[in-house]
């Protein structure tokens, strides 16, 4: 039989279907199906292409941020903090390196094997909870009844009836809270010490901050540390690290001016949250340890978490910077040696023994660099502490008497409401509903601008006063003022203007002024021209003299003057000098200079009218009240005398400017003859300061 030729048309389709009857074009159909797979394909092809474009490019850093979030963060350590130093690098805090032992979670271990882990640990490193200690070092009444359930967990139900169980058992919280209360003081004394000191590391080992290694132990020694480093293998997910405590200097007592670190205050967490900080860490409490934490803190270094095996360190960070200070620390320790002497020099008089500190401030008055700073205070025992906060707070605030005078001079040129050589009579003066006013010592006579501040004449200023009232003093009549609130008003505007009254602007975090009197009655102006209404203390007094001494500018007062770059000492940062605001009326600012000169020059003053280094300066006292628990527990108040004090040196071309106030220096009764404790621990430091340049 002939074989048919299969490409031969068919013509013959009897007993077919009338379908199968028809032509079939097979290319035809092929070539549709071949493009519609194609097409699909292509559009599959765009599919994938536009949402690769998609993820990759346009959805790129939502993906990243994603990717991070379910990563296991690395751990961060704070490194070395900034050290600090005096303006001729001595050093005054520095870091002494602590060596703990840490946990970082590994996934895979369940509880039981941590339990059996946190017993070795604690058998090999001799972890045991303190009860003496603080609260993070021993183990609560609460912690030692969790501990209990968990080593009896199958005993636990015997606790309580079924009948309270049906109560409680779909709420976890109440069923533990029962079942902690029917555990006993005799049921806990069966923890062995072994279980404590377990558990004791076990809760540690889970109280985890995110990103932040939970610290087993403390302080521990290079012999553990070496043990743990050969052993690492057996001690899954331990470490140790380098920690540092503050070490500050027994040269000076200024440890309330450079502050503490410590936790995080629960006020502050937000912040220093916002700021990338973890709860975990150590920051600056108080003091510039706060003032300038964001430089001495520096940059966490970042180690990355393999479970079983050491962090690996991917980001070494960046040490703290260092702060250079503008204090002296020899000149720091002259004055708290020299206050010291002379508190217990006047407290030898009987008259005297409620005299229990002096605060002294001293700065270069071109600059507003603070050389020295303190508040010394005796207590009880007969030691004596640097409280320097006083000097900055209104703990610290006293009325100051006649160092104020000098201003209520250049106040009064400056109005126009006397002339520098116009005389005016110091004599009594008699007002009407008034107690007799003098000034310190009958019969000094007329008195101009500058003999006034030589001879420290109240009469010259309550006149002063009434001049800028728009008073007029009749002996014996009423003293009528035409707007008492504006002169109170106007006095303290230009009081400010030297730093009397004012915030200095000092970079320290807290800053408080002196109380302004109690009253606008008119009488008062009086005594507010006197320094004896208005209270300030010795960081507004400094100020105040050194803008008179450098020629009328207002500084801010500075403690920081640098920020140095930790290995190189390199300066990273320079604490500007900052003007705040100029006297414009230099005439009468070198009156009040040349009156305070004249005050040391004439022997009037404590300031040694010879000395070579020419000092200027204006001694003050004012009247206080005072309760004094020395002899009663219930206190004995007293009307006292503070002791003031105000110079600068040299004359010409001032160096340093010092401010001083001795609260309670003296009884009332003791009147003027009693010395300045102020003025002459003053000359002292001035003497001592300058004995090597002349």
């Amino acid at each position: 039989m002939q074989r048919r030729n299969t490409k031969d048309k068919v013509n013959d389709y009897s007993g077919s279907s009338e379908h199968l009857k028809k032509d079939i074009n097979l290319n035809k159909i092929i070539n549709i199906r071949l493009k519609l797979f194609i097409a699909l394909l292509v559009v599959v092809a765009g599919v994938l292409v536009w949402r690769l474009y998609t993820i990759q490019i346009i959805e790129a850093d939502h993906y990243q941020t994603l990717y991070e979030q379910n990563q296991t963060p690395p751990i961060r350590r704070q490194t070395m903090r900034g050290e600090m130093y005096d303006r001729n690098m001595e050093s005054l805090v520095t870091n002494t390196p602590k060596m703990s032992i840490t946990y970082s979670p590994v996934g895979s271990l369940k509880e039981k094997e941590q339990l059996e882990l946190a017993m070795k640990v604690s058998e090999h490193f001799d972890i045991k909870p303190n009860q003496e200690g603080s609260a993070k070092e021993k183990l609560s009444n609460d912690d030692l009844k969790v501990i209990w359930l968990r080593i009896n967990d199958k005993e636990k139900r015997n606790l309580v009836s079924d009948e309270e169980y049906k109560q409680v058992s779909n709420n976890t919280s109440e069923y533990e809270k029962l079942l902690k209360s029917r555990i006993t003081d005799e049921m806990l004394d069966e923890i062995t010490e072994d279980q404590r000191a377990a558990y004791f590391v076990l809760f540690k080992m889970q109280n985890i901050l995110l990103g932040a290694p939970a610290v087993i132990k403390e302080g521990v020694s290079i012999e553990e540390v070496t043990y743990l480093t050969e052993h690492l293998g057996e001690f899954p997910g331990f470490d140790y690290i380098v920690e540092y405590d503050r070490e500050v200097t027994n040269e000076v007592d200024l440890q309330y001016l450079f502050g503490s670190v410590g936790d995080i205050r629960a006020e502050k967490l937000d912040y220093f949250l916002g700021m990338g900080y973890k709860t975990s860490d150590k920051v600056g409490s108080f003091g510039l340890e706060y003032q300038y934490e964001s430089f001495l803190s520096g940059i966490d270094s970042k180690y990355e978490v393999n479970a079983g095996n050491k962090p690996n360190k991917i980001d070494s960070g960046q040490k703290g910077y260092d702060l250079k200070l503008s204090i002296d620390v020899e000149l720091q320790k002259l004055v708290e040696e020299t206050l010291i002497s002379h508190i217990e020099k006047v407290r030898q008089n009987p008259k005297r023994y409620m005299s229990k500190e002096a605060h002294m401030v001293i700065s270069d008055p071109n600059t507003g660099d603070i050389l020295a700073i303190a508040a010394m205070k005796r207590k009880d025992d007969g030691t004596y502490y640097n409280d320097v906060q006083s000097v900055l707070l209104s703990t610290g605030v006293y009325p100051v008497g006649s160092v104020v005078k000098p201003a209520t001079v250049y106040m009064s040129l400056d109005q126009g409401v006397i002339g520098e050589y116009d005389k005016i009579l110091d004599e009594p003066m008699y007002i009407q509903s008034s107690p007799v006013r003098t000034s310190w010592r009958s019969g000094i006579g007329y008195v101009d601008a500058r003999s006034a501040l030589q001879y420290s004449s109240n009469i010259y200023m309550y006149q002063m006063a009434i001049k800028l009232g728009g008073a007029k003093y009749i002996p014996n009549g009423p003293l009528r003022f035409e707007n008492a609130d504006e002169t109170f008003k106007l006095m303290r505007q230009y009081y400010s203007q030297f730093g009397l009254g004012n915030i200095t602007g000092i970079d320290y975090p807290r800053e408080e002024v002196g109380d302004k009197g109690p009253t606008n009655e008119s009488g008062k102006l009086l005594d507010f021209a006197i320094g004896q209404f208005d209270s300030y203390n010795a960081l507004e007094l400094n100020q105040y003299v050194s803008t008179i001494a450098n020629g009328g500018t207002r500084l801010k007062p500075r403690l920081v003057t640098e920020v140095l770059e930790h290995d190189t000492k390199n300066t990273y940062y320079e604490n500007e000098i900052t003007p705040i605001n100029t006297l414009t009326n230099q005439h009468a600012l070198k009156v009040i200079q040349e009156g305070m000169r004249i005050y040391i020059t004439s022997g009037q003053g404590y300031g040694r009218p010879n000395a070579p280094f020419n000092p200027a300066g204006k001694s003050g006292t004012a009247q206080m009240y005072h309760t004094d628990y020395s002899k009663s527990e219930k206190g004995e108040t007293l009307y006292v005398r503070n002791s003031t004090y105000i110079a600068y040196a040299p004359f010409e071309s001032p160096e340093i400017a010092v401010s001083c106030i001795a609260p309670a220096a003296m009884l009332d009764s003791e009147g003027q003859g009693v010395s300045n404790m102020c003025g002459n621990a003053t000359a002292d430091v001035m003497e001592h300061y300058f004995k090597d340049k002349y």
